[in-house]
């Protein structure tokens, strides 16, 4: 449901007055939605591209896979948010299965 109340900037606005939350909040959330939209993307690793920059579906899409691949491996040792490492054949099929997400969300 939360997709569906998020999809403009307009529809954001209206939700966050309404809870009362913070507008960044809430769109950091959209943006987190919009990562694990991308298929085998779990909430880790949606984090983990919004941390390092790569925070919406699109730009997962468009991104260069082996500088996707070396900036994640980067922030991972550096936090060590999770144990093994992502490879770049994963991280090309990430950028592949992100081109497959719709742009529904206005940004």
């Amino acid at each position: 449901q939360l997709f569906e109340l998020t999809l403009t900037r307009e529809s954001r606005r209206l939700l966050a007055d309404q809870l009362e939350i913070d507008r960044h909040d809430l769109l950091r959330l959209v943006k987190l939605m919009d990562l694990s939209r991308i298929k085998y993307v779990g909430h880790t690793f949606a984090y983990v591209l919004y941390a390092v920059g790569y925070d919406t579906a699109h730009k997962v899409a468009t991104a260069d896979a082996v500088e996707l691949y070396e900036t994640i491996k980067e922030f991972n040792q550096e936090h060590q948010l999770y144990k093994g490492n992502i490879g770049a054949k994963d991280m090309n099929v990430a950028v592949l299965c992100a081109m497959d997400v719709t742009e529904d969300i206005e940004y």
